[in-house]
């Protein structure tokens, strides 16, 4: 872990000029709000939006966790970690999903039903603690073209995205983090777990578990971009990055022992490596949509 002091000093004068003006208009963006609480997933988009948010208005920018045995406990941990380091003010918050039906069902609105459990968490802390700011997520510009339920309830709840509003990819945030120092900035995305379900295989506390477990030995084992996902019957499908998968090949009889060391009876390599949305092809093949959503074009990621 380095010191704090480049997260601190460091400006965007290493910015490419385009760049560097995009994070000025950010800045000026959220300075407009007066006070935010940023929902910090641990990840860089989230890290980032909280870093240039604690630079703009000091300490009327704060941070919220929501601690969720749906997301990898790495996250949140990661999550405290730098606003320890960043001393910015952060509160976690234990989201229990499990209590909510539609959750647990899986179906396409998943995202939908869990994001407005937490907005309705944050409200009653807001109401709690009397805090008067806005909430802002960390979803960025591409985000907006891929199916997000979740942005559906964050919206109907007044979040706003500034990363998003300002027109930032998730290319120029990792541009924009690492010049500014920030330990994340390469970090391979962690969707949550819940996204390595297809639609309609309902989840439980244990598969979460397993899944989780599964992920943290292969990145124990060197893998960076991957993802284990959980079909019927204990089978489990290890998906890594193109790159890495030679690699897998020559260790699978050891990614299988672990794997069924977690709980799995099957465990099986995707011979296509990891691509983002993948269980997408699944609903394809259904042609079925969310009810009331008839733009739906996603799926788990």
């Amino acid at each position: 872990m380095t010191a704090l002091s480049p997260i601190i000093t460091k400006g965007v004068h290493n910015l490419e000029r385009n760049l560097a003006d995009k994070v000025d208009r950010l800045k000026n963006h959220i300075a407009s709000m007066g006070k935010v609480a940023i929902l910090l997933s641990g990840g860089v988009d989230s890290t980032f939006l909280a870093e240039v948010s604690r630079r703009t208005l000091g300490s009327n920018a704060i941070a919220i966790t929501f601690r969720s045995s749906l997301a990898p406990a790495k996250e949140a941990e990661e999550a405290v970690r730098w606003a320890e380091l960043a001393k910015m003010k952060h509160y976690l918050i234990d989201s229990d999903e499990f209590g909510v039906d539609q959750v647990r069902a899986n179906g396409p609105d998943r995202c939908y039903y869990c994001r407005k459990h937490r907005q309705e968490l944050a409200k009653a802390w807001a109401e709690k603690t009397g805090w008067d700011g806005t909430f802002c997520d960390g979803a960025n510009a591409d985000d907006l073209s891929d199916y997000r339920p979740g942005l559906r309830a964050a919206d109907e709840a007044g979040v706003r995205h500034p990363l998003a509003e300002a027109g930032f990819s998730k290319a120029e945030i990792r541009s924009a983090a690492k010049a500014m120092g920030l330990e994340c900035w390469n970090r391979p995305s962690s969707p949550c777990l819940a996204s390595r379900f297809p639609y309609g295989f309902p989840l439980s506390a244990e598969l979460l578990k397993m899944v989780e477990a599964s992920e943290r030995s292969l990145r124990e084992m060197g893998f960076s971009e991957l993802r284990v996902r959980c079909f019927p019957h204990g089978l489990a499908v290890v998906e890594v990055s193109p790159e890495e998968m030679d690699r897998a090949w020559s260790l699978r009889h050891d990614i299988a022992s672990a794997l069924r060391g977690f709980g799995f009876s099957f465990v099986a390599m995707d011979l296509e490596g990891h691509v983002g949305g993948k269980l997408n092809r699944l609903m394809q093949k259904e042609s079925t949509s969310p009810p009331g959503d008839q733009n739906f074009k996603g799926a788990p990621r």
